[in-house]
């Protein structure tokens, strides 16, 4: 995750780490229909998306951390993004 560093030290994105990705799509998954799950989410929860968490390694760095501007302010264009824990 790439965002401003105050963002980071406000925890902004505590989301960001494998369990609650994985405890996220756990969640969608229980949306669906047993026969579905059983067949095709379930499996590919098993097969495609747990070996992938196991390898990746995920983590929020700043901006100012990869622009080595830490302390001064960078001026952005366009609409800034919005975490899922923030949206109303």
């Amino acid at each position: 995750m790439l965002a401003p560093e105050s963002q980071i030290n406000d925890k902004v994105f505590i989301c960001v780490d494998k369990r609650s990705i994985e405890q996220r799509i756990r969640e969608r998954i229980e949306a669906y229909e047993l026969e579905w799950k059983q067949a095709r989410l379930e499996p590919w929860l098993r097969d495609s998306l747990a070996p992938v968490l196991d390898r990746v390694d995920l983590a929020c760095v700043s901006w100012e951390e990869c622009s080595g501007t830490s302390g001064v302010p960078i001026r952005l264009t366009g609409t800034p993004c919005r975490s899922s824990t923030s949206a109303a």
